[in-house]
């Protein structure tokens, strides 16, 4: 079954798996069964309407908000049962007779049949009739059935990334006014505020004074911080330092960073960008200016704000007022956007029709009211369907008739209902972090994941963590993100994004702000803090009473490691009431917990948890009962330094597709690992020495990213070392093979390795303690033609350096400790077996040898520019 709606969010994001759920649990009454359907069909076909309405009419926001705490019912109910079933199925699998079958079944569901529709279908009783009496006031709400449009569109090709180096229109002279001003010498330290309405272009004017080189010249010391709306002295103090200093050592004490930024600041001449800054108490700016003081002559501080009073309160030396687009300037920018990006395909239509646009188009233009973010977002909304009659919609959608005093951009607003449908859940995700946070696309991808907010590839070409990824880089040519300006590979939401992403679904997501906190109310679905400001017990014990809690995701504001703390004498008894209470949680994250030692053995009563991540804490032991969660799909216990152990039973999560122990103690692998089939990520593998951890284990994973394989000195048979199966592994971009003892078996070890071929499209591999005197022939053979980074230590039996020097793409490489080196001949450039003479190393970049204690000759005699780049 399909369903496909434009913008109906609520339900048919995960309707589809909803259903086939439904029709696996043969305990659901037939009747109810059919109700619910029809109420999710029903709702579903006015979530357009409504989602457009709620905007300016509170009863239908209310009546959205029972809608959507309904419909997050029924999916947990779902799955509550689907899990049932499924287990029931593989213990009726695994039994041997009927009476042990139907004795197995209901000892493992603890009831009666009879209680089991009983207790099952009450709640479902509940939710459906809480369903339909929403649905019979979707006449009263005036709310119309969506018929969707799709006539005649067509997607053009994707546009690329946004360039922190793209042109700004309609700024020359707002920059060259602050630019003379961040060139004066006339006092020590002067404070310079740019002042405007939010998607005015404040942070990109600021981007590019920020890069410009005549400006960065200048200066010995820069850095920038996004402060948003704490103005936290003690974290915006560590920023910069950590931004001057690298990395800084944990303390949470204001007057210690603050000596310590002072000693980096003095005599130094310094810029400082305070992005999105909001205060209003002068004593507290003053407390925070006080290491900026020491600094050498011509020193700025660049405030953007959306607040002239916080001008005045920095007692900014100059105020500069950031103004909106006219109209030629409005139009420029749109085009740009809305006119690029067409492939030659289209070229000669597009051209015919470009009469027609433009008058639609600049229909469109004038009513972003210059606001170049908005301006941006319609734009590149447009460029994705050529059709006249998709224009036209955007131009006349309802959303640009917002009420006057709501904080939502109209255009945003049309942006956001034209996503489809799986987009709209992620970015809805994204009201659970505060504004100014740094995004990581790995950890978001992983947390869409587990809210099940990613549909399933139906043919299995992309896994689902590549489906998420491909989700997240469409946000990000829609405009909802753009790359961090500071740190790399990491992303930032614009704030009137996110204030949109907070009245959409701000109402399920909790994050928790210390004493000014309000309490979570019952429909409370996600919660997050800040890991600096939950300094109280009282803080955590108000989650017992969000029963339907999904999230529990501790943040920072930085991309650094973070530490915090439970806060308790026995926070084993505080974790194992927080697990029998919030039975839903679907991610659950103690990420940085400094006192937490032991995971409780009740963390088996979470049968819906898909993400769990304990990475950081000081556990050293995972309960078996954590071999129980079904759906687990992510396992992290990165830099765990006291964790000795994974369960044995680890074979048991059969939804298992990350794993990530580096950092552990750990040095040996649970048994039958190869049953893992949907394991994609797997930070190591130790081989074994019995057959349930064999290398054999790994020849069924589709493993992807990175991987160690370790200790393959006890790979006794080297036959075993083929069923692997490396070379097959093509989403491996980084390997690791390690041995762990020096054996006399050179010829074994060779064979071992010839037979660990990696696939072709491998980026970086390392080799150590590699015990052969001679390498296998595939690394002559150019076989690794991707290969931009290889690394050999320690290989110190190795008498002869293979033909490195055929790698076409090799950048990077580096020999350390291979002490049977003694000469360096000519087969280091080229394979002696071929014919074919070619410039050796063509792309080599950086050549590093090091302890290389019995390395006597080199030789050089070679045709062409040998280490062109280096």
């Amino acid at each position: 079954m399909e369903l496909e709606t434009p913008g109906g969010a609520i339900a048919s994001s995960f309707f589809e798996a909803l259903i086939d759920k439904l029709s696996s649990a043969e305990t659901i009454d037939e009747n109810l069964h059919s109700r619910l359907i029809t109420a999710l069909f029903s709702i579903n076909v006015v979530a357009d309407d409504a989602e457009k309405k709620q905007i300016n009419n509170f009863h239908v926001k209310e009546w959205l908000l029972g809608v959507k705490d309904g419909v997050l019912d029924a999916q947990d109910l779902v799955e509550e049962i689907h899990i049932q079933v499924s287990k029931s199925k593989q213990e009726v699998a695994e039994s041997q007779t009927s009476s042990t079958r139907t004795n197995q079944l209901l000892g493992m569901l603890n009831v009666s049949p009879s209680s089991i529709d009983k207790n099952i279908v009450s709640r479902l009783k509940e939710i459906v009739q809480k369903l339909e009496s929403l649905v019979s006031l979707k006449d009263v709400l005036l709310l119309n059935v969506n018929h969707g449009f799709n006539a005649g569109s067509r997607m053009l090709i994707s546009p690329s990334f946004p360039s922190m180096n793209s042109p700004m229109y309609g700024r020359n002279d707002d920059q060259t006014t602050l630019s003379n001003w961040l060139k004066l010498q006339d006092k020590k330290l002067s404070v310079i505020s740019m002042v405007g309405m939010g998607g005015i272009g404040k942070t990109t004017l600021a981007q590019h004074l920020y890069n410009d080189p005549m400006i960065v010249e200048r200066f010995h010391v820069r850095a920038w911080v996004n402060v948003s709306q704490d103005f936290d002295v003690c974290r915006i103090t560590r920023v910069i330092l950590e931004s001057i200093a690298g990395s800084v050592k944990e303390t949470t004490n204001q007057s210690i960073l603050q000596e310590k930024l002072k000693e980096q600041l003095i005599g130094k001449k310094f810029f400082i960008v305070l992005d999105s800054v909001w205060i209003q108490d002068r004593m507290k700016w003053r407390r925070f200016k006080t290491p900026f003081t020491y600094g050498a002559q011509g020193s700025k501080i660049l405030v953007t704000t959306r607040s002239g009073e916080v001008a005045s309160v920095t007692a900014s030396d100059q105020i500069h007022q950031l103004h909106h687009l006219d109209e030629e300037d409005s139009w420029t920018l749109f085009a740009k956007h809305a006119f690029h990006g067409f492939d030659d395909s289209y070229a000669v239509s597009w051209t015919k029709k470009t009469t027609l646009h433009e008058k639609v188009g600049k229909k469109v233009a004038d009513k972003c009211k210059g606001l170049p973010l908005a301006l941006i977002a319609i734009g590149n909304l447009l460029r994705r369907n050529s059709s006249l009659r998709h224009w036209e919609k955007i131009s006349e959608s309802d959303a640009w008739d917002l009420a006057e005093g709501t904080r939502i951009v109209p255009a945003l607003m049309v942006s956001y209902q034209s996503l489809p449908t799986h987009l709209k859940k992620c970015f809805e995700y994204c009201a659970l972090f505060p504004k100014g946070y740094l995004y990581e696309k790995d950890q978001l991808c992983l947390l869409w994941m587990a809210e099940n907010l990613i549909q399933r590839p139906r043919q299995h070409k992309k896994s689902t963590k590549e489906v998420a990824e491909s989700y997240f880089n469409d946000l990000i040519l829609r405009s909802f993100f753009q790359p961090s300006t500071k740190y790399r590979n990491y992303f930032v939401m614009h704030d009137l994004h996110h204030d949109l992403s907070k009245s959409i679904f701000g109402e399920f997501c909790f994050t928790w702000e210390g004493r000014k906190s309000k309490n979570m109310t019952s429909i409370t679905r996600h919660f997050s803090f800040l890991c600096d400001e939950i300094g109280s017990p009282k803080g955590l014990e108000t989650l017992f009473d969000a029963k339907k809690l999904r999230t529990f995701l501790p943040l920072s504001m930085t991309c650094f490691e973070y530490q915090w703390l439970l806060c308790f004498n026995s926070n084993k008894l505080l974790l194992s009431e927080l697990f029998s209470k919030c039975k839903r949680l679907r991610v659950l994250s103690l990420c940085g917990c400094m006192d937490m030692i032991e995971l409780p053995d009740n963390i088996g009563n979470l049968k819906h948890l898909h993400h769990l991540d304990l990475s950081r804490t000081k556990i050293s032991k995972l309960p078996d009962t954590l071999c129980s969660l079904h759906y687990l799909q992510t396992l992290k216990v990165r830099d765990c330094q006291f964790l000795e152990e994974l369960p044995m039973n680890l074979h048991k999560l059969v939804n298992l597709c990350y794993l990530d122990f580096s950092g552990t103690k750990v040095t040996g692998m649970p048994k039958e690992m190869g049953k893992l089939k949907n394991l994609e990520v797997l930070s190591s593998f130790y081989v074994g020495e019995g057959n349930d951890s064999s290398i054999q284990q790994l020849g069924d994973l589709n493993l992807h990213g990175n991987l160690v394989v370790a200790d393959l000195e006890n790979v006794m048979n080297p036959e075993d070392s083929v069923s692997a199966n490396l070379e097959s592994k093509i989403n491996l971009l980084k390997l690791e093979l390690r041995w762990n003892a020096t054996r006399n078996s050179s010829q074994k070890e060779r064979e071992v390795l010839q037979n660990l071929k990696p696939s072709i499209h491998l980026n970086e591999l390392s080799i150590e303690k590699y015990c052969g005197t001679l390498f296998p022939h595939w690394f002559g053979d150019n076989s690794l033609s991707c290969l931009v980074s290889l690394k050999l230590s320690n290989c110190e039996n190795c008498i002869l350096l293979p033909s490195l020097g055929v790698m076409s793409s090799l950048k990077h490489l580096r020999i350390t400790r291979l002490s049977g080196i003694v000469v360096i001949g000519m087969e280091f450039y080229r394979d002696g077996r071929s014919s074919t003479v070619s410039i050796p190393f063509p792309s080599l970049e950086t050549l590093t040898f090091k302890d290389m204690n019995g390395w006597e000759k080199w030789e050089f005699e070679v045709v062409g520019g040998l280490f062109f780049h280096v």
